[in-house]
């Protein structure tokens, strides 16, 4: 720990302000793009599962919470917008 915090400080004097705050920012592009990569991921498997068994919806609880039971075309539609949305966000940032 001592380690990362000499490293730091080592930056904090070779970058200047306007250098600090970009490096920041840069840091935070990165765990947002990092979080819409998994979530994108996750969306994947769901997807699968209800192409394989579309019965599904009628019985899982979480399917039935979001209102999916109507129709498993509207959840696969609505699941493959989603993870085309979030994979052009992340490739934006």
């Amino acid at each position: 720990m001592k380690a990362i915090l000499d490293v730091i400080r080592k930056l904090r004097t070779i970058y200047d302000k306007k250098q600090q705050i970009k490096f920041l920012f840069l840091f935070c592009l990165i765990v947002i793009s990092g979080f819409l990569e998994l979530v994108g991921i996750s969306l994947i498997l769901p997807f699968i599962n209800v192409v394989m068994n579309p019965e599904i919806i009628m019985t899982n609880k979480f399917f039935n919470f979001f209102g999916f039971c109507v129709d498993c075309r509207i959840y696969i539609e609505k699941c493959v917008y989603a993870d085309c949305l979030l994979f052009s966000i992340q490739n934006i940032l």
